[in-house]
């Protein structure tokens, strides 16, 4: 029997299609309005659209339509995990590699929004399900509209007197925002208050972190 060491060593197995990457989860959920409130308000994914009882989210650095799928169900589980794959072709691929293997397999068109062409849907030996798809919609980066950037309430724990955080929005930030920089040269952490033009401005940024908080200036 190979042990895992042998298979380490031995490097990846070649395969003849191509996966570029893990790309997005689709969840059942009793409640998508109390999940969603968790997702967007408290782990800080972005909304995209919400279409009935689905709604689909993605992170902040992610350009893809989405990274997440909320969808209504009677029973919470893992509906499918998408994964891209590079050429449309590779799904033919797929579907054939999983079929030799005893899978479970569907193609068929996409039915999530902000994907087009077909999607490959697998349910391998285990059960895990699994989709294959080529082309999402790319949406704008919008990691420097810092009009959307918030944060935590500064007392989270009297934030919500009523217990209801959904009934409480989150406050926008002011002009100015807190960032905490590491100081490598005193291992400790300090607060950098800075305009969100400044941000953009690489001279001012620099200096901002390069310049040693005031407590560990000599007197």
């Amino acid at each position: 029997m190979t042990t895992v060491a042998q298979q380490l060593i031995k490097g990846p197995a070649e395969v003849p299609f191509d996966i570029m990457r893990v790309s997005y989860c689709v969840l059942q959920v009793r409640d998508v309005d109390a999940s969603l409130h968790f997702y967007e308000e408290l782990l800080g994914l972005r909304l995209t659209l919400r279409d009935g009882d689905v709604a689909y989210l993605k992170g902040w650095e992610e350009r893809q339509h989405h990274s997440l799928v909320l969808r209504k169900g009677d029973t919470p589980a893992v509906e499918r995990l998408g994964f891209r794959v590079r050429t449309d072709h590779d799904l033919d691929l797929l579907a054939d590699w999983y079929a030799e293997r005893g899978g479970t397999v569907r193609m068929g068109d996409a039915d999530l929004r902000g994907m087009t062409g077909r999607t490959l849907r697998v349910w391998d030996h285990l059960g895990t399900p699994l989709e294959f798809y080529v082309a999402m919609e790319l949406l704008p980066s919008v990691l420097q509209d810092y009009h959307l950037h918030r944060g935590a309430p500064d007392d989270p724990a009297g934030a919500f007197p009523d217990g209801q955080p959904g009934n409480h929005p989150v406050p926008a930030p002011g002009p100015l925002d807190r960032h905490v920089d590491h100081d490598g040269r005193t291992g400790r952490r300090r607060q950098l208050d800075l305009h969100p033009q400044q941000l953009t401005d690489q001279p001012q940024l620099e200096r901002a972190l390069l310049e040693p908080a005031q407590a560990d200036r000599p007197g």
